[in-house]
């Protein structure tokens, strides 16, 4: 009878411990699936890629873009995590009449503005005349594409600049401005101007009609 009884008061006790401990258990779980929700929002943001000041003589057009390991269109809003940016690539071609032997398009932060001056990183393809520099010669004829990247390199840098100031997670839109042109005969393209070198400084262009 003894024998009996401990048992159920065992039985008992049993019970009540799973009764206890059981809540628990769903909590934890319960926990757990939220925390990875969680991280998996804050690592899958909403983001895009947005042209600016297009002007109607721009010697360049942009024919493809792709981030987040997919081709998007400007100003697509698409989901990416905090490395959107890495390997990002902007596909143009050359529309005016003229080879082009130098390009730069300016990646602008519009978040940055909330610390300070929006913080710009500048991509470049091709070598500027009169410059010290390494990059290869470049000549895209009329009609022809090229493609400007932000290899491993690049991006590298562009978090280096940005994060002096702003996280890169909180990076969800980029402005992307075609910022200066150099045409093989040596003339220039800046901002809805066409520019010569000034003769006075053949670093530096001025616009045509100076």
């Amino acid at each position: 009878m003894q024998n009996m009884l401990s048992a159920k008061s065992h039985g008992v006790a049993f019970a009540v411990i799973s009764v206890v401990f059981l809540p628990a258990t769903i909590w934890a779980v319960s926990s757990s699936l939220s925390v990875g929700i969680t991280s998996a929002s804050a690592q899958d943001t909403e983001r895009s890629l947005n042209k600016t000041e297009s002007y109607d003589n721009e010697p360049l057009t942009i024919v493809g873009i792709k981030a987040s390991n997919r081709s998007v269109k400007p100003g697509e809003k698409f989901s990416g995590n905090n490395d959107w940016l890495k390997n990002a690539s902007i596909r143009v071609q050359n529309s005016s009449e003229k080879d082009i032997v130098y390009i730069e398009i300016d990646l602008n932060f519009p978040e940055t503005k909330t610390s300070g001056n929006e913080i710009s990183y500048r991509l470049k393809l091709g070598h500027r005349p009169g410059a010290h520099d390494t990059n290869p010669p470049l000549l895209l004829k009329a009609n022809d594409g090229a493609v400007l990247n932000l290899d491993d390199d690049r991006y590298d840098q562009l978090v280096k600049v940005v994060e002096q100031r702003h996280p890169m997670s909180g990076i969800r839109r980029v402005d992307m401005r075609l910022g200066f042109v150099i045409f093989s005969d040596g003339t220039a393209w800046s901002g809805g101007l066409f520019q010569r070198r000034d003769p006075n400084n053949p670093n530096r262009y001025i616009p045509m009609n100076n």
